[in-house]
């Protein structure tokens, strides 16, 4: 062969040659590589148009007669666009209603639990000092105590430690009253949030201070050992809890005398504040019942700093106070409960819009707190889930169960109340004649028909409202409280 180059082979093409000049062009490949038929793909021409099953359907411009028929009601709906119109409206409309209702079935809810602590606080008051009095001629008598009752005499005399301490550590109530309301409104109004925070904290953290404490006393073994320092860590908790209580009565007091009701505008404001740490968040039933509790227990602390406030008004400002400045501060009392109780309306009603919940849940919470109060602190039957925590309680105490669920520690209230009665109404009730022990007689003995009214009430309505074919229906909220940490975080 010529040049020595095999047949099929091919030069490379030269700069400058045209393109395809070369013994690579599809008429020499065709000749010198002939190849079979089949093995040559087969090539597929795209179509120009897409098939008729993708054009989309040819709708043509509506008329102008049309349009105006349209504007003009003339053309109605059709059948699939009424029922689907319906099926829309008809659940918007449920949204409606339950967003409506929610006040009609949160109000028991809130009103059972404020009445839970309510007893429990006078539990304290009244059949406390009776117990305790009852466990002091029994150590006399040279008998061993019970554990109930041992918890008993250490809770009084935490107390009454704390109580002596305040008397103390805390200057009066007037003097603080005029130095804090020399302060700035704008650091009143962050003193005043900083103290909430601050409440909550100490609450949660209080509750297992108290029951580690209650449990040591309760643990022969632990006597010498855990007793004196878990007394020393409570009765550090409490002094701490009660001077945050006493600093947040102190500034309600202030917002409630302002002449100018700029500061008791900021505090209702701030109750509204809340509507955005909660409203605007993914909320699940059980964060929705922690809500509630928290909603119950801040109702039972305002209407206890409300009754403070109306003492230190009839005992040590009574002589101050005209007519007109006494009617308003019932304003302003009127105010601050008016928008406790709308602030959780409209919470609730928008946490249930935006997380569709149905309203009749609250319904559900309230037969779990029930139960628990149909179960005394001392029922060892009472089945226990990992989380949820023991009661350190008389057998006979129906609302301690309730109030420990709810996050309710009625320890640092009882002690400030007592600061003040001490500090402030005490000293102006004369005793040298037996009047002034007979009032204080009669109203313990007041307060004594109270606690055993709301008892039987809460007992009763607890064994109406709670049943067994129910139990296994609420099994999901049955180890949930108020700090319990649930999903991402504690709603309280």
């Amino acid at each position: 062969m010529p040049n020595g180059k095999g047949v099929g082979s091919c030069d490379t093409p030269r700069t400058g040659d045209k393109a395809g000049a070369s013994c690579c062009s599809p008429a020499r490949r065709r000749s010198t590589a002939p190849t079979s038929a089949a093995s040559m793909p087969v090539l597929h021409s795209m179509p120009d148009c897409p098939p008729e099953s993708l054009k989309p359907p040819a709708t043509g411009a509506p008329s102008f007669s049309s349009f105006i028929a349209k504007q003009l009601g003339w053309e109605g709906y059709t059948d699939e666009q009424a029922n689907t119109d319906d099926a829309d409206i008809a659940q918007r409309r449920a949204t409606v209603y339950n967003f409506l209702q929610v006040p009609w079935n949160l109000e028991p809810l809130l009103g059972f639990g404020y009445i839970t602590c309510l007893d429990c606080f006078l539990q304290m008051v009244t059949f406390l000092p009776l117990r305790v009095l009852g466990a002091v001629i029994k150590l006399a008598c040279r008998r061993r105590l019970s554990r109930t009752q041992l918890c008993d005499m250490l809770r009084s005399l935490l107390i009454v430690c704390v109580s002596l301490f305040l008397q103390r550590l805390l200057p009066d109530m007037s003097h603080t009253y005029h130095s804090v309301r020399n302060q700035a409104t704008l650091k009143l109004y962050v003193i005043f949030n900083l103290l909430e925070v601050f409440d909550k904290l100490c609450a949660s953290f209080g509750q297992d201070i108290l029951e580690a404490f209650f449990d040591s006393a309760s643990q022969p073994r632990r006597w010498r050992g855990e007793l004196p320092f878990t007394f020393i860590i409570a009765l550090i908790y409490v002094l701490l809890h009660t001077m945050v209580l006493f600093y947040h009565a102190v500034a309600l007091n202030i917002a409630l005398n302002s002449h100018n009701n700029m500061l008791i505008t900021l505090l209702i404001s701030n109750n509204f504040v809340e509507l955005k740490s909660n409203v605007f968040k993914k909320c699940e039933k059980q964060n929705l019942f922690q809500v509630a509790c928290s909603d119950v227990v801040e109702r039972f602390q305002v209407s206890i700093y409300l009754s403070i406030v109306a003492l230190q008004s009839i005992f040590v400002q009574k002589d101050a106070l005209s007519n007109s400045e006494l009617n308003e501060l019932g304003i302003s009392f009127a105010m601050i409960v008016a928008s406790e109780f709308t602030v959780d309306w409209i919470k609730h009603a928008f946490i249930i819009k935006f997380n569709r919940i149905s309203p009749t849940v609250y319904g559900a919470f309230l037969r779990i707190l029930c139960a628990d109060a149909c179960r005394p602190a001392g029922d060892d039957n009472r089945p226990r889930s990992p989380t949820t925590r023991p009661t350190w309680g008389s057998p006979s105490e129906h609302s301690a169960p309730v109030a420990s669920r709810m996050g309710f520690v009625p320890v640092p209230l009882l002690c400030l109340v007592l600061r003040v009665l001490g500090h402030d109404v005490l000293p102006r009730i004369y005793f040298g004649h037996p009047s002034g022990w007979m009032l204080c007689l009669l109203i313990w003995l007041l307060f004594c028909f109270l606690k055993v009214l709301t008892s039987i009430t809460l007992l009763g309505y607890a064994c109406a409202a709670s049943g067994p074919e129910e139990a296994p229906a609420n099994d999901f909220l049955s180890g949930i409280e108020r700090y319990t940490l649930f999903g991402k975080g504690v709603m309280s």
